[in-house]
């Protein structure tokens, strides 16, 4: 599911592509690349709060995470 989220989000599918990434942490929600994708996702959609909240949950499962640690960083 997180595959199909990434490609989606490269063919700029955005809606669908949260969808994806939804329905991955649903099945497992310690899937810390779906929690960053969909940070991604978010982020691109201006939805800067929400972005921010799924890159922390991306630390709070991996602290070692320095894509998301640089993402919030960045806001």
């Amino acid at each position: 599911m997180v595959r199909k989220g990434v490609i989606l989000n490269k063919l700029d599918k955005l809606d669908d592509a949260l969808k994806a990434f939804d329905r991955s942490i649903e099945l497992d929600p310690s899937r810390t690349n779906a929690w960053y994708e969909k940070g991604l996702v978010l982020k691109e959609l201006g939805n800067e709060a929400n972005a921010i909240n799924c890159f922390k949950k991306v630390l709070e499962l991996d602290p070692s995470h320095t894509l998301a640690k640089h993402k919030i960083k960045q806001s």
